[in-house]
């Protein structure tokens, strides 16, 4: 059996920081205003609002910021050092015991 071809989905534009922040605090707003008992239904009247290009923006735009490393400006100077770590030490033996144990019976 070969493997069918992907279809060819539209690429979506990448939302902004800024309506990936609207987005969810309009969200935020309107749960807050409402106070569902159903969740899920509320969630999903809400995202209806979209249309589903806009959602895969503003999905991917919430990746890149959640994933994104914090920016330093060139103006900070270098990064800081990681702390110096001790050095490791080898496992040291132990004493062993100058007391003699009872002998077994056999």
């Amino acid at each position: 059996m070969k493997n069918k071809p992907l279809p060819d989905t539209p690429i979506s534009k990448t939302a902004s920081s800024e309506d990936a922040l609207q987005f969810v605090r309009g969200l935020q707003d309107e749960y807050r205003r409402q106070r569902p008992v159903d969740q899920k239904a509320f969630i999903e009247q809400y995202l209806d609002r979209f249309t589903r290009g806009d959602l895969r923006g503003i999905g991917r735009r919430i990746l890149m910021d959640i994933m994104k490393r914090p920016q330093i400006s060139p103006e900070a100077g270098p990064e800081p050092e990681a702390p110096a770590r001790a050095p490791a030490r080898g496992r040291t033996r132990r004493a062993t015991s100058t007391r003699r144990r009872p002998a077994r019976e056999r």
